[in-house]
């Protein structure tokens, strides 16, 4: 059995739709060399943790956690903080930087 991998799955699917256009996709086995040429997924893109750019790609609160807060970077202060999702669409030029916080992991009972 051949190792895990991690494909950005809008990419890989664009990528097919335009191999089936172009007519290189016929059969399971075209398909299975299409995926196998795309790279991997980072880490970060998986779990979704990238930074993004608060000017241009600003947070909504469905980004921000149950009590509305993000990742940010500052760039005054050139450290990494918490703040609410709303301080990087108001202070863009201070906070040029975001993304979501990570989910926390499940607390098992013993």
């Amino acid at each position: 059995m051949s190792k895990k991998r991690y494909l950005e799955a809008e990419t890989l699917k664009e990528f097919l739709r335009m191999g089936m256009k172009v007519g290189h996709i016929h059969t399971l086995r075209d398909v299975e060399n299409y995926i196998d040429t795309q790279p991997e997924a980072t880490p970060q893109e998986v779990a979704g943790q990238c930074w993004r750019n608060s000017k241009y790609d600003p947070p909504t609160e469905a980004d921000a956690d149950r009590l509305g807060r993000i990742i940010v970077w500052g760039a005054a202060v050139k450290h990494v903080d918490i703040t609410y999702w709303e301080n990087a669409i108001f202070y863009p030029v201070d906070v040029p930087f975001w993304m979501p916080l990570p989910v926390a992991p499940e607390e098992k009972a013993e």
